[in-house]
């Protein structure tokens, strides 16, 4: 089958899709969705905050009109669409003339303000499937699917010594700060190693924001001294990522933001924590969609000092530690690797594996 592939060049996930489905005999095609804010001028962006839409109107136009000239070259059977940013109607609907199966993934919650706009081209989707179990109750035509790890980044590897007590990464927002800080007193007072890295907090775009982000700094270290100590904030992605977690006795995942409608499901940070065949302590309620199991494949913890009264027990007990690393590994690489995901995909099955006993064939 010949796929094509619109996707971000955010992280890896679209490149993992690509090799997945090439890994299943597929030939595929990958096109790049790109941001308009990422790559247009600063004097460009600012000029369409300030109402002249045109610029952005004209610049998607543009790639719409390149993506049909695309399909036509390649002439797949399917069109996977991640997101949906910057797809418009001609297109979609130049896919239902040609009768290819056109599939909307959403790696972000559709629900994000960002997608606003493109939410009238859903029913020119075949398909529609969400990592947000919350964007089902949308639109009936969405349906649950996890977005799986990749298993040729993500993967357990001899040699890697358990040298970082306690680890998180990601961005930082302030409800993961408070809890983050937290353990960083934890851990500095225990002489503990941790480590945290996240993208940049503080940006320089133009020479006028070193005045602000030298005041932020200042309030940063008053706010979260310990957390200070311990972090970095420069971003770390694939391979480095994977070296983090396999270097950590303990990966903390905590899901963002207080909006629990917008981040009710699993983050893919889940999987590939499991993938590395590392322990992870993850916030509660995330689980309900999967058969991961608090205890046995991982641990959840509800509160600061829950997390904090974890963290000791875990470091101490290493064989029981072990012992959920393993099973939650085995877990993912049977369910939940992004070859599963891609083959529930394409085969247009509607995932609730946990609210049902019926298996779906992969053949």
């Amino acid at each position: 089958m010949k796929i094509m592939l619109l996707g971000w060049w955010y992280y890896h996930y679209a490149n993992s899709m690509c090799h997945a489905c090439e890994k299943q005999g597929h030939e595929v095609k990958k096109l790049v969705i790109p941001e308009f804010k990422e790559i247009t001028s600063y004097w460009v962006k600012m000029a369409t905050k300030i109402g002249v839409s045109s610029i952005k109107e004209n610049f998607f136009q543009k790639m719409n009109t390149e993506f049909i000239e695309e399909v036509n070259n390649f002439k797949p059977d399917v069109c996977i669409v991640m997101n949906g940013k910057g797809i418009n109607h001609e297109f979609l609907s130049f896919l239902k003339s040609k009768k290819i199966l056109s599939i909307l993934y959403m790696s972000d919650s559709i629900q994000c303000s960002g997608f606003a706009q493109y939410l009238s081209n859903l029913p020119l989707y075949s398909r529609i499937f969400s990592y947000e179990p919350s964007d089902t109750l949308l639109y009936d035509k969405i349906k649950y699917l996890f977005l799986g790890y990749d298993e040729d980044i993500f993967c357990p590897k001899p040699g890697f010594q358990k040298d970082i007590d306690i680890s998180f990464v990601g961005m930082l927002d302030n409800n993961r700060m408070k809890l983050l800080e937290k353990v960083a007193e934890l851990a500095v007072k225990n002489n503990k190693t941790m480590l945290v890295r996240t993208n940049p907090l503080f940006p320089r775009r133009h020479i006028f924001h070193d005045v602000r982000n030298f005041q932020r700094k200042r309030k940063l270290m008053e706010q979260y001294p310990f957390l200070n100590q311990v972090m970095i904030d420069v971003p770390v992605y694939n391979q480095d990522l994977a070296d983090i977690y396999r270097k950590s006795k303990i990966c903390i995942n905590i899901h963002r933001g207080p909006q629990q409608q917008r981040h009710s499901g699993m983050n893919p940070r889940t999987l590939e924590i499991l993938g590395c065949q590392a322990f992870q302590l993850v916030d509660q309620g995330h689980l309900g969609k999967v058969q991961l199991k608090p205890g046995k494949h991982l641990v959840e913890f509800s509160s600061v000092s829950d997390l904090c009264e974890k963290l000791k027990y875990y470091l101490e007990n290493e064989i029981e530690r072990l012992t959920i690393a393993n099973s939650g590994y085995q877990m993912a690489k049977e369910r939940y690797s992004m070859s599963a995901c891609m083959k529930h995909m394409l085969a247009g099955t509607d995932y609730f594996s946990h609210n049902s006993e019926q298996s779906i064939s992969l053949s």
